[in-house]
């Protein structure tokens, strides 16, 4: 922008608000421009834009609505202006874009459609909505936090993130602040200050007004100050008569009651609550003395009684029944108490598994597992809990520890402002952080802060160990390199000569250091600080330098659109060509064996380059600038950092292997530990998070290229199969490895099942036949004769007859030597699943007719099953063979007796089920829809849901033990879901594993959290 200042036909305007021209002064490099005279102040170059006249604003509406093809009725536009210039007679510019905006959304382009809108509502409707992004359960908090950014004087006052806290704690959860601030800054009502510390104002004073009317509106403030009002009322009276009853001769003190006109309900409610401690002091005094009275007075009394021992009994009888009734009283005190206190537990837990999975779909990994432990820790507080609310505790925590994705397991906050530059210790120990705050910050990787380092006076920009891990150095836009000891002492500092200190990056021997800088150049220092030779050939500024691995070159990226390499003696070896569209390449990473080198630039792309500068591959997907890139020390994978606030994991093919989300600015820089196991990433949010990138909390397989349709066990479990969309079928042990693949179907294979013995397995196939294979992998007959696709195959428990149903709308029955004994006719669709009973007695099958129909073994049939209302894709026999499961597009698993009568359904809310299966034991019945697996008891609550991530399931199975859920997903991986893991207990304490670092070391963990896992 400054060289645009000095081109003569170029006019820039900066549009900014009167109250902050003083921020202008801040630009260093634009005060210095001869363009606009050294004063960026200067009234002849600041043009004022007023509020329209009436008839201006007409013309600016009439203007905007013509170019734009959205016709306004005339009498529309003078509604309009009327409206909106009542208030001063001219119409303010923010106010029109605000309600022109509302107009466009609402489609309003007539006087009859506006009239229910009048007069501004359309602002306060903005207003509203803005509020209900925040989520319903924080509308009422962002509406507290609008109301503390006013005051009484109708004006704006900048309030701390810190008084914020404060005030709202009287009133909310003080929890809910992040979020609801996140929001407004970002919907721009409210504008951020990034001082030390931020500060927070609403953005226009015309807002004032209209939310403090809104705040006088909410129903839930002026309940609560009513109840309050009450109490306070009724708390007042009981003194009044607590100090009659004690006769003084002082006239006690009577506070007055003036209930407040409403006009600040917020101001009303903290002093009622005021009064209200106050007068329980109080009566807490009172009612003590009246105590005290009570028992002096008893004493005298039964020195009374001694004299008249009918009367002592008489007293004593009175007293039982008054007892008697008080006691009765008191019972019913105590069990509305404990109604409404769990209640309240059940709620709070409802409310922080919510919670938990609303930031678990953000990629807070963090935050989503402490609201799970808190969800499950309030729940186990609760006495008799429902069965829902354990089932959403139990799904919320579940998904939070055993979700199949890289695990964010620490965070460290302490920086004020924007984090440039993260790097590992080689020895894995400590973590260093560099910020725009001036400092680096030493970290232990458990997240406790070791040291602050201060001694730069402008941002902090790169920052490197040694290979040794006993020093780091540092570089600035001070123009410096510091140099520190592992302690954090400082030990020398360089006055770099490069205007900026960019990046700094350490030799692989530890013996010399290289510098980017904004002059272009790279500089090489001895270890002591002496400078050796300066490499000049970029253009523009040097944004990263990176050693090969053996030491034996650089590289350097730069504002100039490309990346050169370097000989140690500042020879250039070669030129990695720029885009030539002014796109900055802002990081450059060698690959472990110094083969490769990973660029990342303005452009939003990775690029992999071979080491003799020839493009490999070009990784498209982040949405904004990529800041930084790093290989893992295996090599085998790129992470990249972008200002699209993500960071990918890609393997060398450029397929995307994780995107990590969670950080809420834009990602600055990444660092692997040496050992492979972490991955830190750098924020302008000013965290350093850190990632357990190999994290596996499930064993998995890559079984196939496409979609498992089909899972099946042996019946003795010493062998498994897996069928798939990509023609092939896997046999597998139970631990996973592969045993034999079969190739031999033409298209898509859909079921796979093994006989009772285990010796034969049978495949159906898209390709109209069945195949059926010996243990050992060979193809020992193919079964011909359905007219269309194959879905489905089962075998009778004898194994002497097999089943299979076709999309040819039939059933057929085979003997194992492959003939055919019967064809079932019947269905008038395609039938998606056929199966025995567990005494062979029975068939059942299932079609998209809707209709499931029950065959006997020789293929009669003997009952139709009506109910659903849509496609049956799948049937399951529970072990006892009394409940037959059948699963429906139209969102219900019906369960029935053989006889054909129905148990309470299975209620998907919307989902569509495609599968049903029963536990080896019976216990549980298991359905699949497309992105959950559900887990129900027999009495058909839900007791867990699995929600799938990245992927959508294709296929599960239980293990003949019982003990593991197998699933198969529509990208070709089978996982194992040890079912043991999905209690409470044992989720609970994985949690805690996985968080403990973080609550013992995070200096942001609230006092209540760190005992979470205590």
């Amino acid at each position: 922008m400054c060289d645009c200042l000095n081109v003569a036909f170029v006019k820039i305007i900066l549009s900014v608000r009167e109250d902050y021209l003083h921020k202008l002064l801040e630009l260093k490099q634009l005060s210095a421009q001869e363009a606009i005279n050294y004063n960026l102040l200067d009234k002849n170059i600041r043009y004022p834009l007023n509020n329209f006249s009436r008839e201006d604003a007409k013309t600016v509406i009439q203007g905007l609505t013509e170019r734009s093809q959205y016709h306004l009725e005339p009498e529309l536009i003078d509604a309009l202006v009327e409206d909106l210039s009542a208030e001063l007679g001219e119409v303010r510019p923010i106010e029109l874009q605000v309600v022109g905006a509302q107009l466009q959304d609402e489609r309003i382009l007539s006087l009859s459609k506006y009239q229910q809108f009048r007069p501004n509502k359309l602002i306060e409707r903005y207003l509203k909505e803005l509020i209900r992004d925040c989520g319903e359960e924080n509308e009422r908090a962002a509406l507290l936090v609008l109301y503390l950014l006013t005051d009484e004087t109708q004006k704006r006052p900048f309030k701390t993130r810190a008084e914020l806290a404060i005030e709202l704690a009287e009133l909310e959860d003080v929890n809910k602040l992040e979020l609801v601030l996140e929001i407004l800054v970002r919907s721009g009502l409210v504008v951020l200050f990034p001082e030390v510390p931020e500060r927070y104002q609403l953005i226009h004073d015309y807002l004032v007004d209209l939310i403090r009317v809104l705040q006088q509106d909410e129903l839930s403030l002026q309940e609560q100050v009513k109840k309050l009002r009450q109490q306070v009322q009724q708390s007042e009276l009981e003194i009044s008569r607590l100090n009659s009853e004690l006769r003084h001769n002082k006239q006690a003190k009577h506070q007055e009651n003036h209930p407040q006109t409403g006009s600040d309900l917020l101001g009303e409610l903290k002093e009622l609550r005021k009064r209200d401690e106050v007068s329980r002091v109080e009566r807490d005094r009172l009612l003590s003395e009246i105590e005290q009275q009570k028992l002096q007075a008893e004493l005298i009394e039964t020195e009374k009684q001694r004299k008249n021992q009918t009367k002592v009994n008489r007293i004593l009888k009175h007293a039982l029944v008054a007892s008697s009734l008080g006691l009765l009283i008191l019972s019913a005190s105590i069990g509305m108490a404990f109604y409404q206190g769990r209640k309240a537990v059940i709620a709070a837990s409802e409310a922080a598994s919510a919670s938990s999975e609303a930031l678990f779909a953000l990629g807070k990994d963090i935050d989503s597992l402490r609201e799970g432990l808190r969800a499950a820790k309030k729940l186990d507080k609760a006495i008799f809990p429902n069965p829902q609310t354990q089932q959403l505790v139990k799904t919320a925590l579940y998904q939070a520890t055993y979700g199949m994705r890289v695990r964010e397991i620490n965070r460290l906050e302490g920086h004020t402002s924007d984090i440039n530059s993260v790097a590992i210790s080689p020895d894995n120990l400590i973590i260093a952080s560099a910020s725009s705050d001036e400092t680096v910050n030493l970290w232990q990787k458990n997240g406790k802060k070791l040291h602050t380092l201060k001694g730069h006076s402008r941002r902090v920009n790169s920052v490197a160990f040694s290979p040794d891990s006993t020093m780091l150095v540092s570089g600035s836009a001070d123009g410096t390199i510091r140099f520190w000891s592992r302690d954090g002492k400082p030990l020398k500092t360089i006055i770099s000569g490069q205007q900026l200190v960019n990046s700094v990056a350490w030799s692989p021997d530890g013996q010399f250091i290289a510098s980017g800088g904004f002059d272009s150049t790279v500089r090489l220092w001895s270890r002591d600080g002496k400078l050796l030779t300066t490499l000049i050939g970029h253009s523009n500024s040097v944004t990263s330098i990176a050693w090969s691995p053996n030491g034996n070159a650089m590289a350097s990226s730069s504002s100039d659109t490309t990346v050169k390499l370097w000989s140690l003696d500042g020879k250039l070896l070669t030129t990695l060509p720029g885009s030539g569209k002014g796109d900055t390449v802002f990081s450059v990473a060698w690959s472990p064996d110094g083969n490769m080198l990973a660029t990342g630039s303005w452009d939003k792309r990775v690029k992999l380059w071979s080491r003799d500068g020839k493009l490999l591959k070009t990784f498209d997907g982040h949405k904004d600038v990529v800041a930084n890139v790093a290989f893992s020390p295996d090599g085998n994978a790129i992470a990249s950092a972008s200002w699209d606030r993500t960071v990918k994991l890609w393997n060398l093919d450029g397929k995307v292997l994780e995107m990590l989300k969670g950080h809420s600015d834009w990602v600055s820089s990444l660092s692997f530990s040496r050992d492979g196991q972490m991955l830190a990433s750098a924020s302008r949010d000013t965290n350093v998070k850190l990632w357990r990138w190999k994290y596996v909390p499930l064993k998995s397989i890559q079984a196939h290229s496409k979609s498992v349709s089909k899972l099946s066990y042996s019946l003795k479990g010493d062998l498994f199969a897996s069928a798939s969309e990509d023609n092939t079928v896997k046999i597998w042990s139970p631990e996973g490895k592969l045993q034999h693949e079969l190739i031999g179907h033409k298209k898509e294979v859909w079921d796979a099942s093994f006989s009772p013995n285990g010796q034969i397995l049978a495949t159906a196939s898209e390709d109209k036949t069945v195949k059926l294979w010996s243990r050992d992998g060979k193809l020992i007959n193919t079964l011909a004769g359905h007219e269309d696709a194959v879905l489905s195959v089962d075998w009778s428990p004898n194994g002497e007859i097999l089943a299979t149903a076709s999309a040819d709308k039939t059933v057929k029955l085979w003997s194992p030597d492959g003939k055919l004994i019967k064809t079932l006719k019947g269905h008038k669709d395609i039938v998606n699943w056929v199966s025995f009973s567990p005494d062979g007695d029975l068939i059942a099958s299932a079609s998209d007719d809707t209709m499931v129909k029950i065959w006997s073994q020789e293929g009669k049939l003997k009952k139709n099953l009506p109910g659903h209302s849509r496609s049956v894709f799948a049937v399951a026999w529970s072990n006892d063979g009394k409940v037959l499961a059948s699963a429906s597009l139209d969102t219900t698993v019906r369960l029935w007796t053989p006889e054909g009568k129905q148990f309470k359904p299975l209620y998907g809310n919307g989902e569509s089920f495609k599968s049903v299966s029963f536990s080896p034991d019976g216990r549980i019945i298991a359905t699949l829809s497309e992105d959950k697996i559900k887990l129900w008891n027999r009495e058909s609550n839900l007791e867990l849901a699995i929600n799938a991530e990245n992927d959508t399931f294709a296929s599960f199975t239980f293990t003949p033990d019982g003990k593991t859920l197998v699933t198969g997903s529509s990208s070709g991986k089978v996982i194992y879901r040890d079912l043991a893991d999905t209690e409470i207990d044992k989720l609970l304490g994985k949690g805690c594993e996985l968080l403990q670092d973080y609550l013992q070391n995070n200096i942001k963990v609230a006092g209540s959290d760190r005992t979470l896992c205590q």
